[in-house]
């Protein structure tokens, strides 16, 4: 079963790194079709993204793979820099995997604004990106 789920992850993996799939969702949903459906549970995103990390870094080398990850990191930081900035009384904090520096160039990313109720409506908002 664990190995059946594993080339499940890796075949999603393989999906996402050639561009035939755009999500973490779609990519396992037609690899898990190709594979004939089956009654095995999906595998996780975790396991998908940790296969497309080594292909990414197998195929872009390892300092590539580090400068490009951190570009994404950089252009995160200008871009909740950039909100701060033309937003008033705005605080913004960046949170999960990328809080921990970790990024993948699939799925949503999550900003959270939070008002303090001076300038603004006070309200929560969470926008996906």
């Amino acid at each position: 079963m664990d190995m059946e789920l594993d080339r499940i992850a890796r075949d999603a993996a393989r999906l996402l790194h050639d561009g035939s799939e755009t999500t973490v969702q779609a990519a396992i949903a037609a690899a898990r079709s190709a594979a004939g459906g089956g009654t095995l549970p999906p595998p996780s995103r975790g396991r998908v993204r940790r296969h497309l990390a080594a292909m990414q870094q197998q195929s872009m080398g390892a300092d590539e793979f580090r400068r490009v990850r951190y570009s994404v990191l950089k252009a995160v930081e200008e871009c909740m820099a950039g909100l701060h900035w033309a937003v008033e009384d705005l605080e913004l904090r960046l949170a999960g995997r990328a809080a921990e520096g970790v990024v993948w160039r699939t799925g949503l990313g999550h900003c959270l604004g939070l008002g303090n109720g001076q300038g603004n409506d006070g309200d929560k908002r969470s926008t996906r990106r």
